[in-house]
C-alpha cells in the first residue's frame, strides 16, 4: 500500500526547483533559498507520511 499526500509532493518540488534554477541565472542566492525550502518541506512531508502510516 502506498502512502500519498503531504505538504510538498514530487511535482511541486520539481516546479519549485525549476523556478529556483531559472532565477539562479539572475542571482545564485535564489538556488540556495530554493534548496533550503525544498529540504525543509521534504522533511515535513516525510514526517506527515510517517504519522499517517502509524495510524
Amino acid at each position: 500500500k502506498s502512502i500519498e499526500g503531504g505538504l510538498l509532493e514530487r511535482p511541486e518540488r520539481i516546479i519549485i526547483l525549476s523556478v529556483g534554477i531559472m532565477l539562479g541565472e539572475i542571482n545564485r542566492i535564489f538556488v540556495v533559498c530554493v534548496l533550503i525550502l525544498i529540504a525543509l518541506f521534504t522533511n515535513i512531508t516525510a514526517l506527515q507520511r510517517i504519522k499517517k502510516a502509524l495510524k
